[in-house]
C-alpha cells in the first residue's frame, strides 16, 4: 500500500506525467475535457487528484486524469494527494478509478482496467481482482481467458499454476494443478508417514489444512497408509464430539446459503458490468456492498474447526460464542495466540 507524502498538495498539472500505462480508459472525450476546463476557470470547487511519485521526483496520475487534463486546459493548480509508490503505484490505482465517481466507466473500460490489473498481478486471484477493479470475479476471468486465447497459450505458464488470495495463501488455479498438489501430499506422506500436516504443508507448498482435508477425506488408498476417519473429522483433523455432531451437519445447508448468495452477487454484478438500464437509481454499488457484508458475516460464522476451549459447552465462550466452532477465517487470524493451536 502507497504511503501518502502530502495530503493537501496544489500542483501545477503541466508537472505531472501522463502516460496510456496509467490510463484505464480507451479513450478520453473532448468535449468532456472541455466542462471540467470550464469548472476549474469558474473557480468550482473539484476533488484532489491522486498522485504517486517515483524516487526521481516525478508525478504521475492514478485518477484524475479528466482534471488534470481540465486544470491544464484553464491554466490553474490542481489540488492533489500525493503518495509515494510511482509508476506502478499509480497503474494500480488506475485499475479502480472511476468506479464510483467521475465519467462512468465503459464496457471495455472495465475490460482495460482488468487487463492492466492482471498484468501487474498475475497471481492474484480472479475475486481479489476483481474486488479491487470493482467488477465481478465472472468479468475478470472472462478478461483472463481471453487474454490467453490472444496469446494462442493453451496451458498457463508455470508461474500461473497458482494464484494468491486475500489472504495470502496460494491455491492450484486449475484442477489439473490442484490434482497435482494431491498427489505431491501423498507421496510425502508416504515416504513420512509421522510427519504432521505442518510438515507435510511446508515441504509440498500448500496449507496445512489442504493437507488436513486430504488426509480427512474418505478414500480406499488413504496415504501413507493413513486410515481414513471412522467418523467426521473437522478441518484440524479432529473427530467431531457428539453433542456437536447435529451442527457440524448442517453445514452444507449453510454453506448451500453462502453458495447461493455469491451467485446472486455475481449475477448482480453481471448486470452492473453490463450498464443494465433497469438497475437505473437502484444504487446498485451499495446493493453489492450489502450483499458482500452479508456473505462475509456467515462467513466468519462458518463451522470448520470444533472450539477446543469449551466444545460448545460454555454459552459466553470467549472463542467461539456458543457454537462450539471457529471458522477457517478465525483460526488462520488467531492460530497463533490460541493455546491449543499445535500440533
Amino acid at each position: 500500500m502507497s504511503r501518502i507524502l502530502n495530503p493537501n498538495a496544489t500542483i501545477d498539472p503541466n508537472t505531472v506525467v501522463i502516460v496510456p500505462e496509467c490510463q484505464s480508459r480507451v479513450g478520453m472525450d473532448a468535449a468532456i475535457i472541455e466542462e471540467y476546463a470550464d469548472a476549474y476557470a469558474d473557480g468550482a470547487p473539484m476533488p484532489p487528484v491522486d498522485l504517486y511519485r517515483d524516487e526521481d521526483g516525478q508525478l504521475y496520475c492514478g485518477d484524475g486524469h479528466y482534471r488534470i487534463m481540465g486544470a491544464r486546459q484553464a491554466g490553474v493548480d490542481v489540488r492533489a494527494i500525493v503518495y509515494d509508490g510511482g509508476m506502478r503505484a499509480a497503474q494500480w490505482r488506475a485499475c479502480a478509478a472511476n468506479a464510483e465517481h467521475g465519467v462512468r466507466r465503459t464496457a471495455e473500460d472495465k475490460r482495460r482496467a482488468v487487463a492492466m490489473a492482471i498484468a501487474l498481478e498475475p497471481e492474484m486471484s480472479d475475486n481479489e481482482l476483481a474486488r479491487h477493479c470493482r467488477v465481478s470475479a465472472h468479468f475478470v476471468a472472462s478478461v483472463r481467458v481471453s487474454d490467453c486465447a490472444n496469446a494462442q497459450s493453451d496451458t498457463p505458464p508455470e508461474d500461473m499454476a497458482k494464484r494468491v488470495g486475500g489472504d495470502g495463501v496460494k491455491r492450484p488455479a486449475t484442477a489439473d494443478a490442484a490434482e497435482s498438489q494431491r498427489e505431491k501430499i501423498k507421496d510425502y506422506l508416504a515416504e513420512h508417514p509421522t510427519a504432521s500436516c505442518r510438515e507435510t504443508a511446508a515441504a509440498v507448498g500448500c496449507s496445512p489444512d489442504t493437507v488436513s482435508r486430504l488426509l480427512a477425506a474418505p478414500q480406499e488408498d488413504a496415504p501413507g497408509g493413513h486410515e481414513a476417519p471412522a467418523g467426521p473429522v473437522d478441518g484440524l483433523g479432529q473427530p467431531i464430539a457428539g453433542p456437536l455432531l447435529e451442527a457440524w451437519n448442517e453445514r452444507e445447508r449453510f454453506a448451500a446459503v453462502i453458495r447461493q448468495l455469491c451467485d446472486a452477487r455475481t449475477n448482480w454484478r453481471k448486470l452492473m458490468d453490463e450498464d443494465c438500464r433497469l438497475l437505473a437509481n437502484a444504487h446498485p454499488q451499495r446493493a453489492d456492498a450489502d450483499m458482500t457484508a452479508l456473505i462475509v458475516n456467515l462467513r466468519d460464522r462458518e463451522a470448520w474447526a470444533m472450539c477446543q476451549n469449551c466444545y460448545g459447552r460454555l454459552p459466553d465462550c470467549a472463542v467461539c460464542g456458543t457454537s462450539g466452532f471457529v471458522s477457517k477465517r478465525y483460526w488462520e487470524a488467531n492460530k497463533s495466540v490460541l493455546p491449543w493451536a499445535t500440533e
